[in-house]
């Protein structure tokens, strides 16, 4: 398994955690996907940690081998040969 990962600033208020993963399986073969994580601080007693929710997953057909940001509120997966452009809708679902 290998894992490819940003932190995406979509809008000033919001942070995103793109995770793209790949795995090779005897049965199935290669596969990717990429899952996309809502990031909000939590500040407490003066310290700031980290909450993450899962808010979609995007089956790909092959290895995910780079994630990027693209023209604003689009996520850019290279993914084998092939390019996909991801968008998160207005109620931020991926």
């Amino acid at each position: 398994m290998s894992v490819t990962t940003i932190v995406w600033p979509l809008r000033e208020d919001k942070r995103y955690i793109c995770v793209g993963t790949h795995l090779t399986d005897a049965k199935a073969g290669k596969q990717g996907r990429v899952l996309v994580y809502n990031l909000k601080d939590n500040v407490a007693n003066g310290r700031t940690s980290y909450k993450t929710k899962l808010l979609g997953e995007v089956p790909l057909s092959d290895l995910v081998a780079s994630l990027q940001p693209f023209m604003g509120g689009y996520l850019l997966a290279a993914a084998g040969c092939r390019l996909s452009l991801l968008k998160v809708d207005s109620k931020d679902k991926v």
